[in-house]
């Protein structure tokens, strides 16, 4: 929420979640997350946000407020889905272990939660897994020996940095850069550009959501629960 502050008005919708129907209220979590503060940047400010298989929980509610709210382009590819919302409960034993326990799912202020589905972008612009995992070594190799460098990674011709054979592109940074460049004015880039959030974010089928009721009151420990994205 305190992300989404940055751009969006005061006393506007962030996400909102609904909790288990287990019949204990202590259970469930049902909550709306609103704006308290009015935005630093202005109005329509030109944003765009790059997502792909690695946007996960946080990363997709800021990207669903912004995309549904029309005050950003999102660029790249569908995002991980995660809309759970786990709670970790500490066990006596073994020492040191916790059992993590999914009491609600949070929804975009489309109404939908994308558990399973993940937030699709505005304009899509792929990049091979072997393409992202080689660019992110390469913007780490071009800081690691100089912490100042840290906004100042390699991204290739779009960081101004010399393009070599190796040099890993950011068709994404470079894509959002083209964009930014198209129209003056942001509101003809979103007219433009800017999907329906029909599209955009889809509910996730009953398949894929996470069961609710007395049938699902068995959660998956962490050793047992699947393999989250990368931070």
């Amino acid at each position: 929420k305190e992300v989404s502050e940055l751009f969006l008005p005061k006393n506007t919708l962030v996400t909102y979640t609904e909790g288990r129907k287990v019949g204990r209220s202590d259970m469930t979590q049902d909550m709306k997350f609103y704006t308290d503060r009015s935005p630093i940047l202005p109005d329509k400010f030109p944003v765009i946000i790059l997502i792909n298989k690695q946007t996960a929980s946080s990363s997709e509610i800021v990207t669903g407020a912004l995309q549904y709210w029309q005050h950003a382009l999102v660029v790249g590819e569908e995002t991980y889905g995660k809309g759970s919302v786990q709670t970790i409960i500490p066990l006596v034993r073994p020492e040191g272990s916790a059992l993590r326990l999914t009491t609600a799912l949070y929804y975009t202020p489309a109404g939908v939660t994308i558990d399973g589905e993940g937030i699709k972008p505005d304009v899509e612009v792929a990049m091979a897994e072997k393409q992202q995992l080689a660019l992110l070594k390469q913007m780490f190799e071009s800081m690691k020996d100089d912490i100042k460098k840290i906004n100042a990674q390699n991204h290739g011709s779009v960081s101004g940095d010399k393009v070599e054979e190796t040099t890993v592109e950011d068709l994404q940074l470079k894509r959002a850069g083209e964009l930014l460049t198209e129209e003056p004015q942001f509101d003809r880039l979103l007219a433009k550009y800017h999907k329906d959030t029909s599209e955009t974010q889809v509910a996730a089928s009953p398949d894929k959501v996470l069961p609710q009721g007395r049938d699902a009151q068995r959660e998956d420990v962490d050793a047992a629960a699947p393999s989250e994205p990368l931070p």
